[in-house]
């Protein structure tokens, strides 16, 4: 730090001595409104403001966790998601805008059941939850911690668990049911490219999360080879793609009588959502 400790207490000097120190104007106002409590519309407005002792504290301990790498939503605990606050923990994925585009689907084909396949922190299925009240949502993931933090996520909404979360592998421990739509957003990356991933994906976000196999497609041929059995009739697959391995699901989706119905691209013009209906 460029100021000595005692002299800088001010919201201003200290993010910008956090910025020359090395840290990402947005990850340095992102943690000095956690830290304080406050928007950031009152740090722009309230500079001078100087923060308590153990503000202070707090904020050079999460500084110091950022530069180390440690993702700025782990070191907040919190992450927002189609405009609901939600709970993260290392260990279960951190939620990305991107993925909101699923949810806007889901939403625009009112289905009465959803089977939220990987559901990590909770975030697809509550959002879709939150904006559907009537629709029956069962959510699985191997990973005990992520149903953990899912659940906690689904009662901070809803004062309830409204719903149904599942240990189970894919498919594993589900049973005979059938759902107007199953959603997922797998691990899509190819194993070999992990390690060029930026340090704070690769180092602290689960590997399990992330891991596509040896070309990215691994969790969708498990998906597209046993989804038929839980579809409705009439149900919808919306999966999560990314460009890089978009053919290579649209050819798995065909092999498994499965035909495209839609690609929804992302802000940035690329195909993100693949929405399938079975011959």
């Amino acid at each position: 730090m460029s100021l000595p400790v005692l002299l800088t207490r001010r919201i201003k000097d200290l993010i910008e001595n956090a910025v020359e120190d090395g840290l990402t104007r947005i990850d340095a106002y992102y943690l000095m409104s956690h830290v304080l409590g406050k928007s950031r519309e009152y740090i722009y407005a309230n500079p001078d403001v100087k923060l308590s002792f153990l503000q202070y504290v707090h904020w050079i301990f999460s500084i110091k966790r950022r530069k180390r790498g440690i993702p700025a939503n782990y070191i907040t605990g919190e992450r927002e998601f189609y405009s609901i606050n939600f709970l993260v923990r290392r260990g279960v994925l951190i939620p990305r805008p991107e993925t909101e585009i699923l949810v806007d689907e889901i939403l625009k084909y009112n289905p009465d059941s959803l089977l939220d396949i990987g559901t990590g922190s909770g975030n697809i299925a509550i959002s879709v939850k939150y904006h559907l009240p009537a629709c029956r949502i069962t959510a699985v993931d191997k990973s005990s911690k992520a149903l953990r933090v899912a659940r906690k996520n689904c009662l901070k909404v809803f004062g309830k668990c409204e719903i149904e979360f599942i240990k189970s592998d894919f498919f594993n421990s589900l049973g005979p049911r059938k759902f107007r739509v199953i959603a997922s957003n797998p691990p899509y990356i190819p194993a070999g490219t992990l390690k060029v991933l930026q340090v704070e994906v690769s180092r602290f976000e689960p590997r399990m999360a992330l891991n596509g196999g040896s070309d990215g497609l691994k969790a969708y041929r498990r998906i597209l080879a046993e989804c038929g059995g839980y579809l409705e009739d009439d149900g919808m697959v919306m999966l999560e793609v990314s460009e890089e391995i978009i053919k290579g699901v649209v050819d798995l989706a065909r092999r498994y009588g499965f035909s495209a119905v839609a690609v929804k691209e992302d802000l940035a013009n690329r195909p993100r959502v693949l929405i399938l209906r079975k011959l």
